[in-house]
């Protein structure tokens, strides 16, 4: 069940399990790094809609929902591709850079410094629904057809997210750790329900 409410000409749309998972994420949160983590995800969003702004667009939607945060934009224009991939960039770029001043001003932050470079480094990979995936594919339709393009993309996303999964099957028999498991995981059931494959 969703709720929303707008502010100015954007609508903020959550869904009861986004709490939920939040709620859960919070409590289960042995290491104490959930605060950490949320900033670091707010600074990556917030980035987006920064670029998306100063690229002359605005925000349409932006919701929370179980798997994360999603951002609409108005499309009010048609963003070049250098604007849109700037705009993709942002966010990856806000992490590595708040890494960077971490790891030089405020040593003693390593959890946030850490969280930061994973972020980063992580959406950067070229799998769909991930920034770096949207990055591919701009630069795919730059050397192709769209068609080709995506063809291409996708297979890429699925070459990728099966060693990712093996690696995250490593960490949870190894450390008990199963976030990079269910984020493959993840990833790969929104290639099938977007029908992609």
């Amino acid at each position: 069940m969703k709720q929303s409410f707008r502010i100015g000409g954007a609508e903020i749309v959550w869904s009861y399990g986004f709490f939920l998972v939040l709620a859960l994420f919070l409590l289960l949160d042995r290491q104490g790094i959930a605060s950490a983590f949320l900033l670091a995800v707010a600074l990556h969003e917030g980035m987006h809609l920064a670029l998306l702004y100063l690229a002359g667009d605005g925000l349409r939607e932006l919701s929370f929902l179980p798997a994360g945060v999603r951002i609409r934009r108005r499309g009010r224009r048609l963003l070049s591709y250098g604007w849109e991939a700037a705009v993709y960039l942002a966010g990856p770029a806000g992490n590595l850079a708040a890494a960077f001043f971490c790891r030089q001003f405020f040593p003693q932050a390593q959890v946030f410094y850490q969280i930061n470079l994973f972020l980063g480094f992580f959406n950067l990979l070229p799998i769909s629904s991930l920034d770096g995936g949207q990055l591919c594919y701009l630069l795919l339709c730059r050397v192709c057809s769209p068609d080709r393009a995506r063809s291409v993309h996708l297979a890429l996303s699925f070459l990728l997210l099966t060693p990712l999964a093996a690696l995250g099957i490593f960490y949870l028999l190894g450390s008990r750790n199963i976030s990079l498991l269910v984020t493959a995981c993840y990833l790969a059931i929104l290639l099938v329900k977007r029908q992609e494959f």
